[in-house]
């Protein structure tokens, strides 16, 4: 073991005079250049927070104690009595003859001019043979059956051709507005 005497050994002593710091200059551009900052800082911070608590209070006031009473939502489609008396066709695919279209051939001409159209415009499927169409009277365009009751609760036009059909008329023949 080494004993003081060897000289191995030191002691430091602390000369708290050297930690008095008097030789830093600092100049005057850093130092505003962080006060700009830290304020930008603060200020960016402070109004985050006042966006926040006033989105909060007006979120918290719109749906607070008030009773919002909302009229009644107007059901834009058509009765279901007025849906349901749609005529319904069998399809059949059209037949390249010389009598479509001149009125000679089977069927009326609203017939005939749905026996022309081959793919539904709801749900863009294909009119298969003996399917089921339901036929508007208006303008005398076929959708599927249940394509067309679904549109027809929510709408009161045609799909296609965006003709009204509030004006239909009732199983009994009155006209219903």
């Amino acid at each position: 073991m080494a004993s003081p005497d060897d000289g191995q050994s030191q002691v430091y002593q602390w000369n708290f005079t050297d930690m008095i710091v008097t030789h830093i200059h600092l100049s005057n551009r850093p130092l505003f250049l962080l006060l700009i900052f830290c304020s930008l800082l603060i200020l960016t911070g402070s109004l985050l927070l006042y966006a926040h608590c006033l989105y909060r209070h007006r979120s918290v006031s719109n749906t607070g104690n008030a009773l919002i009473i909302s009229p009644p939502a107007l059901s834009l489609g058509l009765d279901p009595t007025i849906i349901n008396s749609m005529p319904i066709i069998l399809h059949h695919s059209p037949v390249m003859s010389n009598n479509i279209g001149t009125g000679t051939g089977t069927g009326t001409a609203a017939a005939t001019s749905v026996n022309m159209e081959t793919e539904c415009c709801i749900c863009l499927g294909r009119f298969e043979d003996g399917q089921k169409l339901k036929v508007l009277q208006e303008c005398h365009h076929a959708y599927h059956g249940d394509c067309l009751d679904k549109w027809l609760a929510t709408h009161s036009s045609c799909p296609l051709c965006r003709a009204s059909l509030l004006q239909a008329k009732a199983p009994d023949g009155t006209v219903i507005p």
